[in-house]
């Protein structure tokens, strides 16, 4: 039995062990590459369809999984910037790394929240005492006072904001009785205040009328 190829014919022959006649056939090379054509072809089809739906699965997993969390991350934390609303949170259920960023952003904006509540709790209370005091209290930074109560506008005759652009010296009498400058002295203790946070002093104080009273 043999084969061999001559003239575009594949030549396949076999010899027959009884009568020794050699049985030969021939096949045109076109038919040969036809089939083969055919036998490749099928696979390959079925593999091009094949990579055609995982791209489409991966582009869908890609949109459901991936683009449309993010998204929504997108969304609420620019909400949350325009509008200050710390109550909005990401609603992503999955177990992947978007979902587990999505609730630590969550546990991250009800702490925020909750210290904002407390922050706010605690400037309504301090806000109070300092309004409702009975002592007068001025808030004063390097550029000038900024704040005054109901009592500092009572007790020194001024309206509130007149009282605003005053300085130390204003309403205090030209010296201490110790006979220091009311002016050099003021800025020092300022100073010392604003450096410790702390000054206790007794001071010669002078109403809008002109009335002198101490205080500490």
């Amino acid at each position: 039995r043999g084969m061999f190829h001559r003239g575009g014919n594949y030549f396949f022959f076999i010899t027959s062990p009884k009568l020794g006649w050699k049985i030969a056939a021939m096949i045109p090379d076109t038919v040969v590459s036809h089939e083969a054509r055919a036998a490749v072809a099928v696979p390959i089809i079925g593999l091009s369809l094949a990579l055609v739906l995982l791209i489409l699965l991966t582009l869908g997993g890609l949109n459901v999984f991936i683009l449309k969390p993010l998204e929504r991350f997108s969304m609420v934390t620019r909400n949350i910037a325009e509008t200050g609303d710390l109550r909005q949170t990401i609603n992503i259920q999955s177990k992947d790394e978007i979902g587990v960023l999505a609730g630590s952003f969550n546990s991250m904006v009800v702490a925020i929240e909750e210290q904002e509540i407390v922050r706010q709790a605690s400037e309504i209370k301090y806000r109070n005492l300092f309004q409702f005091s009975w002592d007068a209290i001025a808030l004063r930074t390097e550029e000038g006072f900024i704040d005054c109560n109901q009592a500092a506008v009572e007790m020194f005759g001024y309206e509130k904001a007149e009282f605003l652009k005053l300085e130390p010296e204003d309403i205090s009498t030209e010296t201490q009785p110790d006979g220091s400058s009311s002016r050099e002295l003021s800025a020092r203790l300022i100073t010392d205040a604003l450096n410790s946070n702390k000054v206790h002093l007794e001071w010669s104080c002078r109403r809008k009328d002109g009335t002198v009273f101490p205080a500490e």
